[in-house]
């Protein structure tokens, strides 16, 4: 317990001193599988990036949106995200 505090309070003091966010990154977090606070900062894809993939992703969404809570769609992507960034 006192690990996992240690460990979320020295990545707020990380973020709280670097500000070189800018309008052309991101910055997503989010606690993994193994309850561990993740950062991770990336470069916004423009709109001409990435286009098929994201529209494949929802229209994916939208095709089981009965069938899946919002909760259960946001897990889904948060796993996608984590692998990613692993």
């Amino acid at each position: 317990m006192y690990f996992r505090y240690l460990k979320e309070t020295k990545l707020e003091i990380e973020e709280t001193q670097d500000d070189s966010i800018t309008e052309a990154t991101g910055e997503i977090t989010f606690k993994n599988s193994k309850g561990e606070v993740v950062t991770r900062r990336y470069e916004r894809a423009t709109e001409n990036d990435g286009t098929i993939v994201r529209n494949l992703i929802e229209e994916a969404l939208e095709a089981y949106s009965e069938e899946l809570s919002t909760n259960t769609k946001v897990a889904i992507l948060v796993e996608m995200l984590e692998r990613l960034l692993d």
